[in-house]
């Protein structure tokens, strides 16, 4: 895949992921997404359970990525998807390496936290990118990313349910520093780090994972789809 300007986007959220986590698994996040001509962007997932074999892959809206290189500029919305499909394919692949269970409700509110997260730091850690907002504190960062936020019909309790569950721990993980005016957003917040890191990796969100992609019977082994054609 031929490096482009929304290219350096999805890396650079990718990236972004694996500094936060402290943990970026050993791929080429280019090499496990394509575009479609959809409305949606999407995780694929196979399971191939006579083999134990799970394929994942992300799929991008062909339109997403032309807008952006048309026009130059990133916005909200175009860093929003990425941010969530890349987080669902973090977590899927975490989720895989670690032997452990994962939930739709549990990857949707981890979505929610990690878009939280990279637009809180976005600016400072990709100047060159920037979105147009400016955002130094977390009500902000809140206003612009659910304040008056609309969901479509389907599946929206689901959605609901994860957006309400992502800021309650969010507070929580910021409770700290959540109505200063200004946050150093040059650096991770080692509190907020701990508590969120702590959800996936040490299991608080098991009990919302009953409907879980991944079931508690491992693959022996991961296999994504490669994309060779990303035109």
């Amino acid at each position: 895949m031929n490096d482009s300007p929304f290219e350096l986007v999805i890396t650079s959220s990718w990236n972004l992921l694996g500094r936060f986590y402290e943990r970026k698994p050993e791929l080429n996040i280019l090499d496990f997404v394509c575009y479609a001509n959809n409305h949606d962007a999407r995780v694929l997932i196979d399971e191939h359970s006579e083999a134990d074999t799970v394929f994942f892959s992300i799929e991008i809206p062909r339109n997403i990525k032309n807008d952006y290189e048309k026009e130059k500029k990133l916005d909200t919305q175009t860093l929003s998807v990425v941010c969530e499909e890349l987080s669902h394919f973090y977590h899927l692949v975490a989720a895989a390496e670690l032997e452990k269970s994962v939930g739709v409700l549990q990857l949707e509110a981890l979505a929610e936290i990690d878009r939280f997260v990279s637009f809180l730091h976005w600016n400072t850690f990709h100047p060159e990118i920037a979105i147009e907002q400016r955002l130094s504190n977390c009500q902000q960062v809140y206003d612009i990313l659910f304040e008056q936020r609309k969901f479509i019909a389907t599946n929206q309790n689901l959605y609901r349910d994860a957006e309400s569950l992502a800021f309650h721990h969010l507070r929580r993980a910021f409770s700290h520093c959540w109505t200063q005016r200004y946050i150093d957003t040059r650096a991770f917040d080692p509190r907020a780090r701990k508590y969120i890191s702590s959800l996936f990796h040490h299991g608080s969100f098991e009990q919302l994972s009953a409907c879980g992609l991944l079931k508690k019977k491992r693959p022996r082994w991961v296999v994504f789809f490669h994309n060779s054609n990303p035109s």
